[in-house]
């Protein structure tokens, strides 16, 4: 019975054992079933959506050009380099890493794609030793996309590329603050690039990739559904000659001022065009975060929390000619002066008499010079920056007619320049100009202005009187090139009458013929100027010995192409303090290249008076050969060509002796033209010159000098009209001073020894050195707190 029993039970356990497994199966095949046929679309496309993306595609930026199309700003693809070690038949997979990795085929790899990379190939098979044991890692970033495309040609499975958009400044640390700057995604920061940044940027585009299985796109599986719009270009008013013109002068104003910041703006007044605009120092738009300057260096060190490393980048980037305030000082009194003599309180005949101040509210408000000028017509006031002359004219129009006229030549407001970050300035309202501030605002002290509101203020007085908007974008253009967006010249308001305008401009061109503003005087050209150096206001006060001094100039008076602003901010230099010594030499400079280069012919002649046996050389390189020999000659110069070819529109590109030293008339200047190697130097003629002269004349070509004797020159080697390189030795026979009698000069004391030559030689040579570390304008890094150590910022 108990046999049966357990019979029984066993029968049982194995009937439900059965029972369960077959609800098992059941429900198995039962969901197959619903699997394969009844859900399998649903299926399918959870499968499809998971080897398939959604990628957005990213539009190109567009570019930014000058205004004779040269790319100032362009995006170009690079691509990382990823070596995917997991695809190679080396990798073990349950190991995780590459097996036999010295195997002869990673040396041909390494080889192969090295030559492409220009990177050695033991480093190449170096690097995939060190990363053996990593299915994925980075061979090199940011190569172009005709290395990609040489690298595809090996047809390596183990090379996989990430896309990206860089942003390039074909012309490296230049017009930072006009074109400004991206950030790593292309978005811009400032300048141009963030004042447009919706036009630059585009729409983006989508597509459908495939991925694998490591979320990798298979790029031969990609569907785009929508394509992507590509940036509009911008098309600025800067002309990328002028501005390097700009940027060259604003380099060495800051090394020979010493100065804290040096800046200028370049307008065309008929437009309102900036043609250029820059500052020092500056930054790189490309590297946005290095600290190429002491300045910045120095205030990044100080810069303890993250707050303020992020201030001293914005202080960097910041645009100073529309951001930043300052007092005009006595540039400011062209405003002055137009606004009298449009209201007829004050003519160019009119007389004053200066007791060297003037009591204004128990106030006493000085000139810059402690002696008085006694009687004084304005026409010379305006030329010797009188102060109380200035305060008289701003006293007689009367405080309501005076703001008026400050605010109809654009100040206190935005001038709408297309530049982020715009101030307006400051300027006392009516109800508070009191008879203090309305004396110091007569001559550029308490009224702050941007270096474009005065600029746009002074080129209405070249204008006719016409207050032009300034226009730094003339368009904006697709890349089939049609125009989207023009933008017109535009007349503000017109603050002063045509008569006027002439009236002032014979006044400003005194300032430059006769007054304190020659230093920016051009020969051949009739220039129109005014200095103006203000005390810097610091913590609300003006803290001896900081000053901010300024020149403006227009040119022709006759006809205005150009007007400069130049701003030196706190000069410490060999050019002083005041704005007609440290600004006005530069305004020139750039004057003088500027006009050239827009081919204004100068109309003045040396002198009429025949008497004269002296002329100081002008400069003619950059110039073509006409354009030379039309100036030497204005200059009654001759000139000797180190070239027979040499053709009207062949360029100059150096000259002998060279410019700004003073020879006789008559002289002949030697001109070397393009493609001549700048490495060699034709050997002038030595024959009958002192040791002295020879010397001078020798080492200022670059040449190394010999010489024995001690009289005239009799013998020279190379001889005269040699192509010889720079550096080579130049011997020299001097007749013995025992066969030739001494002038009553050298019985005087005045002979020349080996020994005071050598000396005059050292001196030559340290003279030499200076000369070319202050003008070299590649070379801030000569300044000494300026070597060139860099900091690097991230992002």
């Amino acid at each position: 019975m108990k046999q049966i029993e357990q019979r029984k039970q066993r029968d049982f356990r194995l009937k439900i054992t059965v029972i369960f497994f077959s609800v098992i199966v059941s429900i198995l095949v039962g969901k197959l079933l619903l699997v394969q046929v009844i859900d399998s679309k649903n299926y399918s496309s959870k499968a499809s959506y998971q080897q398939y993306r959604d990628v957005e595609v990213k539009p190109k930026r567009g570019n930014i050009y000058d205004r004779n199309g040269k790319e100032l700003a362009v995006s170009v693809s690079t691509y990382d380099v990823y070596v995917e070690l997991s695809y190679a038949k080396e990798y073990d997979k349950q190991e995780k890493k590459l097996k036999k990795w010295e195997d002869g085929e990673w040396e041909e790899f390494s080889r192969n794609v090295g030559g492409i990379l220009g990177e050695d190939s033991n480093k190449i098979l170096e690097k995939v030793r060190q990363n053996q044991d990593k299915s994925r890692f980075i061979l090199m970033k940011k190569i172009d996309y005709a290395k990609k495309l040489e690298l595809d040609k090996l047809n390596y499975k183990v090379l996989f590329y990430e896309e990206s958009k860089r942003r390039l400044y074909p012309y490296g640390k230049f017009a930072s603050y006009i074109l400004g700057h991206t950030s790593k995604d292309n978005v811009g920061l400032a300048g141009i690039e963030a004042y447009f940044n919706k036009e630059l940027n585009g729409i983006p585009g989508r597509k459908i990739v495939l991925s694998d299985a490591k979320s990798r796109e298979l790029e031969d599986h990609s569907i785009r559904y929508h394509e992507p719009v590509n940036g509009y270009h911008v098309v600025s008013t800067i002309d990328e000659v002028i501005q390097h013109y700009v940027e060259k002068a604003m380099e060495q104003s800051y090394i020979e001022n010493n100065s804290k910041r040096s800046m200028a703006i370049v307008i065309d007044p008929k437009t309102g065009d900036i043609l250029a605009m820059a500052a020092k120092p500056d930054y790189n738009p490309e590297t946005p975060n290095e600290l190429y300057y002491y300045r910045f260096r120095e205030a990044m060190s100080n810069a303890k929390t993250n707050e303020e490393q992020l201030e001293v980048l914005n202080s960097m980037w910041r645009n100073p000619m529309v951001s930043d305030l300052y007092e005009p000082g006595s540039v400011f009194k062209v405003i002055t002066a137009s606004a009298g003599i449009e209201e007829g309180v004050v003519t160019p005949n009119s007389t004053f008499v200066d007791k060297g101040y003037v009591e204004v509210a128990g106030q006493k408000l000085s000139n810059w010079s402690k002696k008085p000028f006694g009687t004084i017509d304005f026409r010379k006031a305006v030329g010797q920056s009188v102060n109380t002359v200035f305060i008289e004219v701003a006293k007689r129009l009367g405080s309501e007619k005076f703001l008026e006229y400050i605010y109809a030549f654009g100040f206190g407001k935005k001038t709408g320049v297309s530049l982020p970050g715009e101030a307006e300035g400051l300027i006392y309202s009516l109800d508070k100009l009191g008879p203090v501030q309305q004396a110091t605002m007569s001559f550029g002290q308490s009224i702050s202005v941007t270096p474009i509101q005065m600029v746009m203020a002074v080129s209405a007085v070249a204008n006719n009187g016409e207050l032009m908007k300034p226009r730094l974008v003339r368009e904006i253009v697709s890349d089939d090139g049609e125009i989207i967006q023009r933008f017109e010249p535009e007349v503000v308001r017109r603050p002063i009458s045509k008569k006027t305008n002439e009236t002032m401009l014979e006044l400003l061109e005194n300032v430059v013929k006769k007054e304190g503003g020659k230093k920016a005087a051009i020969f051949g050209y009739r220039i129109a100027g005014k200095s103006g150096t203000a005390q810097k206001v610091i913590d609300g006060k003006y803290p001896k010995g900081y000053y901010i001094s300024s020149f403006v100039g227009i040119a022709p008076v006759e006809d205005p192409k150009v007007v400069v602003l130049v701003i030196t901010d706190e000069p410490h230099g060999q050019h002083g303090f005041y704005g007609g010594g440290n600004s006005a030499p530069f305004v020139g400079m750039i004057l003088q290249d500027t006009l050239r280069y827009m081919g204004v012919t100068p109309n003045a002649i040396v002198s009429n008076n025949t008497n004269i046996e002296k002329v100081d050389i002008p400069e003619v390189r950059n110039m073509t050969f006409k354009e030379a020999r039309v100036l030497l000659n204005s200059h009654h110069l001759k000139y000797t060509i180190d070239v027979d070819s040499a053709k009207d529109d062949t360029l100059v590109v150096d000259m002998f002796p060279k410019a700004g030293e003073t020879v006789p008339i008559g002289s002949s200047i030697v001109l070397y033209f393009e493609g001549k190697k700048m490495d060699e130097v034709l050997m002038p003629n030595l024959i009958g010159k002192t040791v002295s002269e020879s010397q001078k004349i020798v080492n200022s070509l670059g040449l190394r000098f010999n010489f024995s004797g001690n009289g005239k020159a009799i013998k020279q080697f190379p001889e005269p009209n040699k192509l010889v390189k720079k550096g080579s030795m130049v011997n020299v026979k001097f007749e013995d001073s025992s066969s030739s009698k001494p002038s009553s000069n050298e019985k005087s004391g005045s002979s020349e020894t080996k020994e005071n030559l050598i000396e005059q030689n050292k001196n030559t040579k340290k003279d030499s050195s200076e000369t070319n570390n202050s003008s070299d304008a590649n070379s801030l890094e000569n300044r000494e707190e300026d070597m060139p150590s860099v900091i690097r910022m991230s992002n």
